[in-house]
């Protein structure tokens, strides 16, 4: 059975891998990556291996730093359905009235 924590556990891991990936391909070793993040390069690496309490905030530096931080918009994005999509584009805007000078 797959429960909450398995779930989140390989989200975690899957982060890890993608991050590891990204840090070769700019090719810089764990000590030099974790340095330009200002941590430890052994909090570095649990990040790498997917550890659960790692504080969002150094997710959101690393990927700064890979150029990948415009990701985090998408995270929690409001979904929208296509009838609802359609119905805000024909909704009349509403447009201001200039001030009558005196």
């Amino acid at each position: 059975m797959n429960t909450v924590y398995d779930q989140q556990a390989e989200i975690c891991q899957s982060l890890g891998r993608r991050l590891r990936q990204l840090r070769i391909q700019h090719n810089e070793s764990q000590a030099i990556f974790a340095e330009r993040m200002g941590v430890s390069r052994q909090t570095y690496a649990k990040m790498e291996k997917g550890h659960p309490s790692t504080p969002v905030g150094l997710w959101v530096m690393a990927s700064s730093l890979l150029n990948c931080q415009d990701e985090w918009g998408h995270l929690f994005k409001e979904k929208r359905s296509l009838f609802e999509q359609f119905e805000q584009t024909q909704k009349p805007q509403r447009q201001r009235v200039g001030r009558v000078r005196k």
